[in-house]
């Protein structure tokens, strides 16, 4: 498993509040949105300052055996830099960027039905500086993703049981 799906791992355990800012970073909870039938991670549209992304990665939530997708910025290359508003979709691999090996072992990362999925942009200046955004597939179709509120301290990331969320379409 890279370093880096370790980070992104450790970091989304942390309860899921509107911002976990400490002096070293801040965790952002993020909007998502569905960019040709996938889940896309977007800054809010209240967010000032645009967002260099370095890595992006999403997992299933509870899954052990199950690889996360991620893609890397490769060394020299200019960041995509996401203005407030602005998405970044999962399956998508833009230029400048890698797609992370598997690790061995396990199966690749599948989106399904009925399962819980977290999804992270880590940032390319301030790796420690992350949005983040916990959802689950309910259904196919528009507004199949559905967007869990920020939680409250110490509430742990629900799987997907029909808890009421934000239904979301692109």
């Amino acid at each position: 498993m890279s370093i880096r799906i370790l980070l992104a791992m450790l970091c989304g355990c942390v309860p899921l509040q509107a911002v976990n800012a400490t002096p070293i970073g801040s965790v952002k909870y993020a909007d998502l949105a569905s960019i040709n039938g996938m889940p896309a991670l977007c800054l809010p549209k209240s967010e000032t300052a645009p967002f260099a992304v370095g890595w992006a990665t999403l997992y299933d939530s509870y899954a052990k055996d199950v690889d996360a997708w991620q893609v890397v910025l490769k060394e020299q290359a200019a960041p995509v830099v996401l203005k407030p508003g602005e998405c970044f979709a999962y399956g998508t691999v833009p230029e400048g960027y890698m797609l992370e090996k598997g690790t061995a072992g396990k199966k690749p990362l599948q989106l399904e039905v009925g399962k819980t999925y977290a999804f992270r942009l880590n940032s390319a200046s301030r790796s420690v500086d992350a949005y983040f955004v916990v959802f689950c597939i309910t259904s196919e179709g528009e507004g199949r993703f559905v967007k869990y509120p920020p939680l409250s301290s110490g509430e742990a990331v629900p799987s997907c049981d029909g808890r009421n969320g934000n239904r979301i379409s692109r």
